[in-house]
């Protein structure tokens, strides 16, 4: 579906850089299909050297280009749009990763009925572990559905959810990863109270979630069967489970994730 095609990325920042090495590296589009901008021509220059890419101003990549991925900040998407806009045309595909902007916002802005899709990446895109999830605006269809997972794809695990989710998204995986390293810092803290080195707190705390995480990648059991695998009545696990959830571990964690979203819905109106 993607063959033949170009794509182009508007901003080469952390999310950017990532999207245009994994769609080199999961080989979805060859480096002279693969265009990029950026405001930042040092930026720029050293990833197109890197990659082979060709390096291309914003009116070049939008006449040039079959998809085009915006990954600049959301309060500079639409002054970037606005003077763009009579380039656009209405067969290409715009896909926006700009957190809290809505796609009826961004058909507005364009002023015409070219297909926008929204996604919602997270960090571990930067190492192809990412989870995106996407929501069509208006003008966009099945298909335009498909070329998103295809290259999002390229960086890890993607899924289509409603417009109306996406603040959920955020609140979940978009948030998520600085979940995970406050659960690793707190493990590595609590080791290090119980006596062990610092250092080596920290290693094992780390290699204890990559381990789990890829336990609920390989098995077919949910989260929740794991965790009773490991847990034996009257063992050590079973003690510190208990304990978490006398403190109410989970009212915690879901009151979190409750702000996230909250917050995420109140930056989309602003």
């Amino acid at each position: 579906m993607l063959r033949g095609k170009k794509i182009g990325i508007i901003g080469t920042g952390n999310m950017g850089k990532a999207l245009a090495r994994g769609l080199l590296q999961a080989n979805v589009i060859t480096r002279e299909h693969l265009l990029l901008s950026d405001r930042k021509a040092e930026r720029l220059s050293t990833l197109v050297e890197e990659l082979g890419a060709v390096s291309a101003s914003n009116e070049e990549l939008i006449a040039g280009c079959d998809v085009i991925i915006l990954a600049v900040k959301p309060q500079d998407m639409e002054s970037m749009l606005t003077p763009l806009r009579p380039l656009f045309r209405t067969e290409q595909l715009l896909i926006s990763i700009a957190a809290g902007l809505r796609t009826d916002r961004l058909e507005r802005c364009l002023q015409t009925e070219i297909p926008v899709v929204r996604v919602m990446p997270n960090l571990p895109v930067l190492v192809r572990s990412g989870a995106s999830a996407y929501c069509l605006g208006h003008y966009a269809s099945w298909p335009h559905g498909v070329v998103t997972s295809l290259i999002f794809s390229a960086v890890g695990l993607v899924v289509e959810v409603a417009e109306e989710q996406m603040d959920s998204v955020t609140a979940l995986s978009g948030t998520g990863p600085a979940y995970v390293f406050l659960l690793a810092e707190a493990m590595a803290e609590a080791g290090a109270r119980e006596g062990l080195p610092e250092e080596i707190a920290g290693y094992l705390a780390v290699q204890t979630i990559l381990g789990a995480a890829q336990m609920m990648t390989q098995s077919d059991d949910s989260p929740s069967t794991l965790r009773a695998h490991v847990t034996s009545p009257g063992g050590t696990t079973a003690a510190a489970i208990n304990r978490l959830e006398q403190q109410d571990f989970r009212q915690i964690f879901y009151n979190g994730v409750r702000a996230a979203r909250t917050r995420s819905a109140e930056l989309s109106q602003e």
